[in-house]
């Protein structure tokens, strides 16, 4: 079913409909490092919300993001790429109970930024890109085209909430092939794109 995006004037108002989080406002958090490092986020960040991660590094053979479990230890990966220059973004969930920790992985010197989810791009009704990053989708059920002019892997996964506290996030996979792909990928309705690719990439609504 094609999906026409809404009018500019309608874009806040579909937005907070369809993705509360996205009235979740603060200031931007910057943390530099270089090598391993865990990080403990700003108490202040909206609690239960997701918000935008921004890692930007160069030289790095591998730049890696994971969340933290209670105890510190890591867990799920939100990012990891092996692009020369990565400037990459992805989601995190903030913990109800707790400040959102995040473990960050490179050899050379980086800068991750933790912004609100409103700083993502919106998918209305196409966004190309190259390498990882995270997208609004804020229409119906239907279909999404998606291209890649890579040689390596390419996933792309489909964020919502399940309102479980127990298991708060569900992943739905849309794409994970291998090379340059163009095909179609059905979407079940609004929620977050996480796009993994080392390479360029376009993703539009509609087949």
């Amino acid at each position: 079913v094609p999906y026409d995006a809404p009018p500019a004037h309608l874009a806040h108002a579909s937005a907070a409909a369809t993705l509360p989080d996205l009235a979740a406002g603060f200031p931007p958090l910057l943390y530099q490092g270089r090598g391993r490092e865990r990080i403990t986020c700003d108490p202040g960040l909206p609690r239960g919300s997701w918000v935008l991660l921004e890692i930007h590094c160069t030289g790095s053979p591998a730049v890696s993001i994971c969340g933290l479990d209670p105890y510190g230890r890591s867990g799920d990966y939100l990012l990891t790429s092996y692009l020369d220059d990565v400037h990459a973004r992805t989601a995190a969930l903030t913990p109800t109970d707790r400040p959102l920790g995040l473990l960050v992985e490179a050899d050379e010197p980086w800068t991750l930024r933790v912004l609100p989810l409103g700083e993502a791009r919106r998918l209305t009704p196409a966004q190309d890109g190259c390498g990882h990053d995270l997208l609004l989708y804020e229409g119906p059920a239907g279909v999404l085209s998606v291209t890649f002019h890579g040689e390596d892997n390419v996933v792309v996964d489909h964020l919502t909430k399940t309102g479980d506290p127990e298991w708060p996030e569900e992943s739905d996979l849309l794409v994970n092939e291998i090379g340059r792909i163009d095909l179609l990928a059905p979407v079940t309705g609004p929620g977050l794109l996480r796009v993994q690719a080392d390479g360029p990439w376009r993703i539009s609504v509609g087949g």
